[in-house]
């Protein structure tokens, strides 16, 4: 089990873990000589954010922020998109020691299969298993596209590529999950329409669950190349 590693925000007096995500950001800094309010200034966000997404408090970072810190940290956007999407196995072992909080009902261990390589604007059929990594079952949960559109990477057409949504003949990118209780596997399957633009895209998927049915946990990424 990878352990966590601790980051002291000054302006706040308890210790907390970081992502692998956090743990790059926060190596960056430091090779780059950058301070937090740096980063965030020139990325378009608040130093709270930086903190939210290091620590992994908040739902999967959007689009344009993860193209914002790729911009900054100078590396390709795609290697902050895998990182965003790893999921640890035992989700409570990231927290701080001495917490007694249990599972959250949007701990999830992800797995996708789907076509690497499609030809542009295809039909692509993702199929999805989920194990529920939480204390709670799952009633009513949800795998919904947490944007509606292709993130196009390198020099393929920059303009945003539409995988689902209303309009143009595109299916909603939502597919409902059969109850699961706490520690079962449960399937699904989602089909988007692949960009016509040529080159490498990624996708995110996340999980909603009750009460909020707001996105929560860990979202995955699918990477594809179309060609």
């Amino acid at each position: 089990m990878r352990p966590g590693i601790a980051l002291n925000d000054p302006d706040d007096d308890a210790a907390a873990l970081l992502t692998p995500l956090g743990e790059y950001m926060q190596r960056r800094n430091s090779e780059l000589g950058l301070s937090v309010s740096a980063v965030a200034q020139r990325v378009g966000m608040s130093r709270a954010t930086w903190y939210r997404i290091a620590r992994g408090e908040s739902a999967s970072p959007g689009v344009r922020v993860l193209r914002g810190l790729a911009r900054v940290y100078r590396v390709r956007a795609a290697e902050l998109f895998a990182l965003a999407a790893h999921a640890d196995p035992s989700p409570s072992a990231s927290r701080p020691q001495g917490t007694n909080r249990g599972r959250e009902p949007g701990d999830a261990l992800w797995r996708c299969r789907h076509e690497r390589r499609v030809r542009p604007g295809s039909w692509l059929d993702v199929h999805l298993e989920l194990r529920n990594l939480s204390d709670q079952p799952w009633r009513h949960a949800e795998v919904r596209g947490l944007h509606d559109t292709w993130l196009v990477l390198g020099e393929a057409d920059p303009r945003a590529q539409r995988a689902c949504g209303e309009g143009r003949g595109l299916s909603s990118c939502h597919a409902r999950l059969a109850p699961t209780g706490p520690g079962e596997w449960v399937q699904a399957q989602i089909t988007l329409r692949a960009p016509l633009a040529l080159g490498s895209c990624i996708f995110c998927l996340h999980l909603y669950t009750e009460p909020s049915m707001g996105p929560t946990g860990t979202g995955v990424f699918l990477v594809m190349e179309t060609a």
